[in-house]
């Protein structure tokens, strides 16, 4: 794995990196062995949320280049490109292959749909810490989502 996968995963992930083994390969990495994958993405989730604490002044900054981006074209396609390939680093961490395995469909729905959920919870978290939803809620709440699409979802 190139240095370029890891940083995007890492910036994607919202975890720092200490060692390569910190972010993880796949989801396998975040919980203990034999863990469900359940399990293995609320305790990734645990992980992020804790990044929102301890890395905060990075997540503000982070808020604040989005904002700067509107004025700043060059901004904006700089971050528009990490977009891209923290989406491919995110489902390669879900699904736990490589990023090159990772198809474009799967970069946009998939990978889409995790940074759209960590952007709203990141927000939370920098709102309003005592209200925000921990892993296992947000776990909960996707297996809402899912329950309520129905037979559909499977």
């Amino acid at each position: 794995m190139g240095a370029r996968s890891r940083r995007a995963r890492t910036k994607a992930s919202g975890l720092r990196p200490c060692g390569s083994s910190e972010t993880g390969r796949s989801l396998s990495g975040y919980a203990e062995p034999g863990s469900t994958p359940a399990q293995q993405y609320e305790a990734m989730w645990e992980r992020i949320i804790e990044s929102f604490t301890a890395h905060r002044p990075l997540w503000i900054a982070s808020f604040e280049a989005f904002l700067q981006a509107e004025h700043y074209p060059e901004l904006r396609r700089h971050l528009s490109r990490g977009q891209v390939e923290g989406r491919r680093g995110l489902v390669a961490i879900l699904v736990g292959v490589e990023e090159d395995a990772v198809g474009d469909d799967t970069a946009r729905t998939l990978g889409s749909v995790q940074m759209a959920l960590m952007s709203g919870v990141v927000t939370q978290w920098l709102l309003d810490p005592e209200q925000a939803p921990s892993a296992a809620e947000v776990v909960a709440g996707l297996r809402a989502i899912v329950a309520g699409l129905g037979a559909e979802a499977r």
